[in-house]
């Protein structure tokens, strides 16, 4: 059996590394030992695997990445949809192919012979207002388009869709989603969303996998960063997202509650980098140090500065005390520790997971966020921390319980597809 687990990140996204390490330990559970190959909208290195899979460069990278000059760029992302695209056509009626050039020729021909495909979970499936966004969202679409007219299973594992920035990406989305074979959702916005596009085959309401992701590393934050074992630790993580005025008053905002953190409780301040993608300009050690820079009392913060894999970040957080966390995948690595956290919603992801754990009183709107209103929650999250925890002691075990299902659900539609 050939399976494709398409449209993965970066590793150096530590929850998009922990959502496909569950995805490929689910596989071999669900099917046994099947030959499996990793698509990455990144640049795979030569011979790179993750956790012993091959991993392999996807259309997208070679459409938006393969040439930097500004005019070349655009023409060849045009070539590369149009070129497969027409070719998907032609060798779906006809069992013969036209030729690609080498490169796309690899990836049609995984495409070709797999038996079945799996975006993997994720929230990838939105974009933004403008030109820009519009094109990038088209690039992800692309390969459910292609899967769809080679007649391939196609199933995307627990998702989020939406926002978008306009009608036409929305239009956009709903024309590619409704011809998946089939899709998980993992919380009730998404879910509502595709009741309202009509979609209701094959339509299957879990959690997001990442609740089911542990680690086996043994690091020990405390002992790095030189914080002692009785210091009470709160861990922050921050992202650009904004517009630039916008981005400055929400780092301001954090700068001025971590400073209260320090002068009011007295407890240590760590930034950690969730998601370090260099090459594309998403890297959370960069907006780290800019809050960190902000502060006053520095003395009592502390920036990673270093590179972990997605095992020694779950146990980080599983290390601290209280989380602040924009990214949400931060929030779900620090819930499934009984870490108590305070989520800032980017995403209707956020308040979406947020408010089926019953916690949606601890969800903050990046967009209208300021620092009475974080330092005002904040306390009174230090003032019910052993209510909270006991509330993850009684929601999570079913809820991680059912992060483990959606595998089956894949299962399921497939086995009544190829019936």
């Amino acid at each position: 059996m050939n399976i494709i687990v398409s449209h993965v990140y970066s590793k150096e996204n530590k929850g998009d590394a922990a959502l496909l390490s569950v995805l490929l330990s689910d596989i071999r559970q669900a099917f046994g030992d099947p030959h499996i190959t990793i698509l990455t909208l990144d640049k795979a290195e030569k011979n790179e695997v993750f956790e012993g899979i091959p991993v392999k460069n996807g259309f997208m990278y070679y459409a938006r990445d393969r040439y930097q000059n500004l005019l070349l760029r655009p023409i060849y992302g045009i070539f590369v949809v149009t070129s497969t695209l027409l070719w998907a056509c032609i060798y779906r009626y006809t069992k013969k192919s036209i030729p690609l050039p080498r490169h796309l020729q690899d990836i049609a021909s995984l495409y070709q012979d797999a038996d079945l495909i799996i975006p993997v979970g994720g929230g990838y499936i939105r974009s933004k207002r403008g030109f820009k966004p519009t094109v990038t969202l088209f690039f992800i679409i692309h390969p459910l388009l292609l899967s769809y007219i080679l007649g391939r299973p196609t199933i995307n594992y627990t998702q989020s869709i939406g926002p978008f920035g306009n009608k036409f990406q929305e239009w956009m989305a709903k024309f590619a989603v409704r011809r998946l074979t089939g899709i998980i959702v993992r919380e009730d916005i998404s879910l509502q969303l595709l009741r309202k596009w009509g979609i209701a085959k094959n339509v299957f309401s879990s959690v997001d996998s990442g609740f089911s992701f542990t680690s086996n590393s043994t690091n020990d934050l405390r002992r790095e960063l030189g914080i002692s074992q009785q210091q009470t630790m709160v861990g922050v993580t921050v992202r650009d997202w904004l517009k630039p005025t916008e981005q400055t008053k929400y780092e301001r905002a954090i700068a001025k509650l971590c400073d209260y953190i320090i002068k009011k409780h007295d407890f240590a301040i760590v930034f950690i980098p969730q998601v370090t993608v260099e090459n594309h300009g998403d890297d959370d050690r960069k907006s780290g140090q800019r809050v960190y820079d902000l502060m006053e009392y520095k003395n009592g913060a502390r920036v990673i500065s270093g590179r972990y894999d997605h095992q020694a970040i779950k146990a980080i957080y599983g290390k601290l005390d209280y989380l602040v966390g924009t990214r949400f995948h931060s929030v779900i690595f620090a819930l499934t520790s009984y870490v108590p956290s305070i989520a800032i919603e980017y995403e209707h992801k956020t308040r979406g997971i947020m408010t089926d754990l019953g916690l949606e009183k601890w969800v903050v709107d990046i967009h209208k966020i300021n620092a009475a209103q974080l330092v005002d929650l904040f306390d009174q999250l230090v003032i019910v921390r052993d209510d909270y925890v006991n509330h993850l002691k009684k929601v999570l075990p079913p809820y991680i319980e059912r992060a483990q299902e959606p595998i089956y659900f894949v299962k399921k539609i497939y086995e009544q597809n190829i019936a």
